[in-house]
């Protein structure tokens, strides 16, 4: 009535299904402790956001603070809660790559529009250095291309571009087509 053969077949599945369980507990575990210490980071930063909302709320209630406090810790609160933005955008993206394997959607944007876009949101970062801003690209330069991994690039590229100029500097930005 018992083939060898089908017993060790069956024993040899039962233990393949074991060390799944075992890998899929251990993977639970580790994404359990990576969103313990993201949750943890996300309100270690909204709580110095936080912070410093609630002095400058203060502060201008009782009428003890000059402009250029209030501008330098406005340009503190822009800052972090951008920097705070795109690392939760960041997370999300991660978590879209991890769901669902897709290809970079291909699509005409303006460049200009992108970059103009990106300067804004580093808008704080740049000017808190005094660094001067320079963009050559042609008119209504538009790209056929994925524009969300163009503007991550672009993005560090221009962060870097920041963090490492002198204050005072300047940062160049040209645009060409290749012949």
């Amino acid at each position: 009535p018992f083939n060898a053969e089908e017993v060790l077949a069956r024993e040899q599945t039962h233990l393949e299904l074991k060390k799944a369980r075992e890998e899929i507990k251990m993977m639970n575990l580790i994404k359990t402790r990576f969103f313990s210490i993201m949750t943890h980071d996300i309100k270690d930063a909204l709580t110095g956001v936080k912070g410093v909302a609630e002095f400058l709320h203060d502060e201008l209630q009782n009428k003890t603070i000059d402009i250029e406090e209030i501008k330098k810790l406005s340009n503190l609160l822009l800052s972090d809660s951008t920097e705070l933005y795109r690392f939760v955008t960041g997370l999300i993206k991660w978590e879209h790559i991890e769901t669902e394997i897709t290809l970079p959607a291909i699509i005409p944007f303006n460049a200009g529009k992108m970059l103009d876009e990106l300067l804004q949101d580093l808008e704080p970062l740049w000017k808190e250095k005094k660094i001067t801003i320079q963009k050559s690209l042609p008119a209504k330069q538009t790209l056929f291309t994925s524009k969300i991994t163009v503007k991550d690039i672009l993005a560090e590229l221009l962060k870097n571009a920041i963090k490492y100029s002198y204050e005072g500097g300047r940062v160049s930005i040209t645009f060409e087509k290749e012949q």
